[in-house]
């Protein structure tokens, strides 16, 4: 099965009063081949998704951009993404109507999809703590059931990436651009064909919309990475 990865990033972060996908997430250890040196190193909140979603194995990840895109697309790039030892390039959609909301972007990026793509998975790039384990499970449960939505959930709360198969694409590129309620509708209409993925996994429903939310974020971050941090 082909899948992609659909990134969302092209909010104004009003709540926040900044753009919160610039800030500082973590530290982590980043080591020097030629010279065989290490360093450390700060990831940002878009940097340290990106880095988590192609690890997990979804290497056609398209980022939908919009508020402050230029700043946010330097940043992006001014990391290399990995899976395993090959090299993934971003791809990159600019939504011109991203004040609108949510469900702009999703047209956006569904749009953009390759034709051959059989599932997306839509990441919210507020939400940075979402593990590769999680996605990874995420993946494998939509290769193995016959649902067309799948939605991870944790202690009983429903979180993000939520999966769609290809059946519901034409719905997404058709969802009321005006609304910023993504694709809420939509799932609240078919929900006889959810799969409900049970996971352990808290970053699938962690934020970041207050300050208070990226201290809490990022505290968490920090603890993940551990020892990792440093060289």
């Amino acid at each position: 099965m082909n899948v992609c990865a659909l990134l969302l990033a092209a909010g104004e972060s009003k709540r926040f009063g900044s753009n919160k996908l610039l800030l500082p997430l973590h530290t982590r250890a980043k080591q020097h081949s030629k010279e065989k040196l290490c360093s450390n190193q700060t990831l940002t909140i878009i940097n340290h998704i990106l880095h988590s979603i192609i690890q997990s194995g979804l290497t056609k990840v398209i980022t939908v951009l919009g508020y402050q895109a230029s700043q946010l697309k330097q940043q992006i790039l001014s990391e290399k993404y990995y899976y395993k030892e090959q090299t993934i390039y971003p791809i990159f959609v600019i939504n011109s109507r991203y004040r609108l909301g949510i469900a702009s972007s999703i047209i956006s990026g569904i749009g953009k999809l390759p034709q051959n793509t059989h599932a997306v998975f839509i990441f919210l790039a507020d939400k940075p703590l979402i593990s590769i384990k999680t996605i990874q499970k995420m993946i494998d449960q939509t290769n193995k059931t016959n649902k067309g939505i799948i939605i991870p959930v944790y202690q009983g709360i429903q979180g993000h990436p939520v999966v769609f198969k290809k059946k519901y694409f034409t719905a997404l590129r058709h969802l009321d651009k005006n609304k910023d309620f993504g694709a809420r509708e939509l799932i609240t209409a078919h929900l006889d064909d959810v799969e409900y993925v049970m996971v352990k996994d808290i970053g699938v429903i962690h934020d970041i919309d207050t300050i208070s939310d990226y201290i809490q974020v990022r505290k968490r971050s920090q603890k993940l990475a551990g020892r990792k941090s440093t060289c």
